[in-house]
């Protein structure tokens, strides 16, 4: 399969979510997604959490390996938000990943 085809088909199925929940009842209050894009590190820095979030670009088909049978590329981006759960800031961190699903 090549990469022009199962790039956007895999693309088609993952959006990365993030929920923001309640802090006593802990019940979602809203969420952000991503599409194309799987969701990773989740951490707190100077008060702000920081998730991170891969965007595929690239994809290959390994039908031969026994561990995945996707693989690719994905960029970097990272998402900050203030204690309020508010989205403040997004920016393209300059990194590049593989993902094996």
């Amino acid at each position: 399969v090549p990469d022009e085809v199962l790039t956007p088909l895999v693309r088609g199925n993952y959006t990365a979510v993030l929920l923001v929940c309640d802090t006593e009842s802990y019940e979602p209050t809203t969420f952000y997604s991503v599409r194309s894009s799987l969701g990773a590190e989740l951490q707190v820095v100077d008060g702000r959490l920081e998730w991170n979030v891969q965007t595929i670009v690239n994809t290959f088909f390994s039908p031969a390996t026994s561990s995945f049978s996707i693989g690719g590329t994905c960029m970097v981006y990272k998402y900050s938000f203030d204690t309020s759960g508010i989205l403040v800031e997004q920016k393209d961190t300059g990194e590049t990943v593989s993902f094996s699903r």
